[in-house]
C-alpha cells in the first residue's frame, strides 16, 4: 500500500513540469501569431503609406494644372486640395503612431517570449532535478528492500 502511494506521488510529480510545458508551449505559439499578425498588420501600413505618397504627387500634379484655369476655380480647388492633402497628412500621422504602437508592441512580445523561454529552460532544469531526485529514491528504496 504504501508503495502504491509512492508510485502514484511520483508520477503526479512528474506530470507536474510537462503541463507548465504545454502550458508555456501554447503561450508561445499564442504569441508567435500575436507578432505574425503584427509585421502583417505593418507591412499592410507601409504599403498604405507608400500609396498615400503617389496620392499627394497626384494632387501636386492638379494643383499646377488647376494654375492656368481662371482665378475663382483656382481658389475653389485649391481649397478642396489642401484639405485633401491635411486629411492625407493626418492619416499619415494616425498610421505612423499606429505603426509605432505596433512596434512597441512587437517589442513587448518579444521581451515576453524570451522571458517564457528562460522559464521553459529553468522548468527544464527542475525537471532534471526531480529526475535525480527520483533515481535517487529508488536507489535508496531498492537499497531498503535488499536489505
Amino acid at each position: 500500500m504504501f508503495r502504491k502511494k509512492e508510485v502514484i506521488q511520483i508520477a503526479e510529480l512528474r506530470a507536474e513540469p510537462i503541463k507548465e510545458i504545454q502550458l508555456q508551449l501554447s503561450e508561445e505559439l499564442y504569441e508567435s501569431k500575436f507578432i505574425f499578425n503584427i509585421n502583417r498588420m505593418q507591412w499592410k501600413l507601409k504599403r498604405e503609406i507608400i500609396g498615400d505618397a503617389q496620392k499627394v504627387s497626384e494632387i501636386n500634379s492638379k494643383i499646377s494644372i488647376i494654375k492656368e484655369q481662371n482665378k475663382s476655380q483656382l481658389k475653389e480647388e485649391f481649397l478642396k486640395l489642401t484639405q485633401d492633402v491635411v486629411n492625407l497628412e493626418q492619416q499619415k500621422v494616425n498610421q505612423i503612431k499606429t505603426i509605432r504602437k505596433l512596434v512597441d508592441d512587437k517589442e513587448y512580445a518579444e521581451k515576453k517570449s524570451k522571458e517564457m523561454k528562460k522559464l521553459y529552460l529553468q522548468s527544464q532544469i527542475r525537471n532534471e532535478q526531480i529526475k535525480k531526485m527520483i533515481l535517487e529514491e529508488e536507489e535508496r528504496f531498492k537499497s531498503l528492500i535488499l536489505n
